[in-house]
């Protein structure tokens, strides 16, 4: 199962999963966000296989569905939701134009936690979800631990606490 975050400047990218329709990925996309895209996009991709979650905010809701995921996709300007996906041990597909996410995507590493696709190409898009698909087992286990250990190591309360109060004493 995949969740993808909508939200933001990554609707664009939904006619891409037009193309994953009727391939041979048996995933199951469960889709958080809404916007003017979301009506169009779930009318074409009125297949049980697409979730459509509308905007979620409340982290009770969103964790329920995180936890059933394998992976997060977050094709527009990733922030804090990389962070809460590693949380949740998700490694994350997102775009590898840096200068147009969030200061929060310095946690993704290519081929560590997170797989790139270049920005607004859709063959790149679905060649990134068709690369962790095709991926053995134990890659993918090293992506979901790693992105674990991204979290737990730093972008967390307790890093950011030890590096204001070394900030602080110079």
């Amino acid at each position: 199962k995949i969740l993808i975050m909508a939200g933001g400047t990554g609707g664009h990218i939904f006619p891409a999963l037009e193309k994953l329709f009727g391939s041979e990925l048996s995933f199951e996309f469960h889709i958080i966000g809404d916007g003017p895209l979301i009506t169009k996009c779930s009318e074409f991709l009125a297949d049980p296989r697409f979730i459509f979650h509308g905007a979620l905010y409340n982290e009770k809701d969103i964790g329920a569905i995180a936890l059933k995921c394998d992976l997060l996709v977050y094709p527009g300007s990733v922030g804090l939701s990389l962070i809460k996906g590693f949380g949740y041990g998700l490694p994350a597909v997102i775009h590898s134009n840096m200068r147009n996410h969030m200061p929060e995507c310095a946690a993704a590493v290519k081929n560590k936690n997170a797989i790139f696709f270049n920005e607004n190409n859709y063959e790149s898009f679905i060649h990134a979800i068709r690369n962790y698909h095709s991926m053995p087992s134990v890659s993918k286990l090293e992506l979901h631990v790693n992105a674990l250990k991204t979290v737990q190591k730093t972008y967390n309360t307790d890093d950011m606490i030890r590096r204001m109060i070394d900030c602080l004493n110079g």
